[in-house]
């Protein structure tokens, strides 16, 4: 491809904590290098965060009605070359697709800082302080260290308008 396509994977797709994070690297990504997917099996709750995923990135796919091999199938079809799941083994994770292998390259990230414990995933992505080396040997994949943090912000969002102080 003249870009790598890159396919995000999670139900939290909507105001929720993984996407008040993810919102500032979907916009931070160099559209000349990458070609951004979001592959999304959540509920739709009409917020903001849902309906900018569709500015932030090339291509939105509504996956929630699909069996893990119909998913599966669909990823290769788009001929995804990374797959990155952002919920690892948390409510509504759907690790059966990853079991099928539909991308070349499968990265766990962010939405659970831990091993799958399967031999799917080809690293998971973490930090010095949250996936120490010397944790390699109880994850299943390799660990792939941030140089930082493995958690990333959106420094754009805004702070709520509360009118707590400290002193409240």
């Amino acid at each position: 491809h003249d870009r790598i396509r890159i396919g995000y994977f999670s139900a939290d797709f909507h105001n929720h904590a993984t996407m008040h994070l993810m919102r500032g690297v979907f916009a931070r990504h160099s559209c000349e290098r990458f070609e951004l997917s979001a592959w999304l099996f959540g509920a739709d709750d009409g917020s903001d965060y849902r309906r900018g995923l569709a500015r932030d990135v090339h291509a939105v796919h509504d996956v929630s009605r699909l069996g893990d091999r119909a998913v599966a199938q669909a990823l290769r079809n788009a001929d995804i070359d990374i797959l990155v799941d952002l919920k690892g083994y948390t409510r509504d994770a759907r690790p059966g697709v990853f079991s099928l292998k539909p991308a070349p390259l499968q990265l766990t990230w962010l939405g659970y800082p831990g091993t799958s414990g399967a031999g799917w995933f080809d690293a998971v992505i973490g930090d010095a302080m949250v996936t120490p080396d010397a944790a390699q040997p109880a994850f299943a994949e390799p660990i792939a260290n941030l140089p930082h943090s493995y958690q990333c912000t959106d420094d754009k969002q805004p702070i709520a308008a509360t009118g707590i102080t400290r002193a409240s």
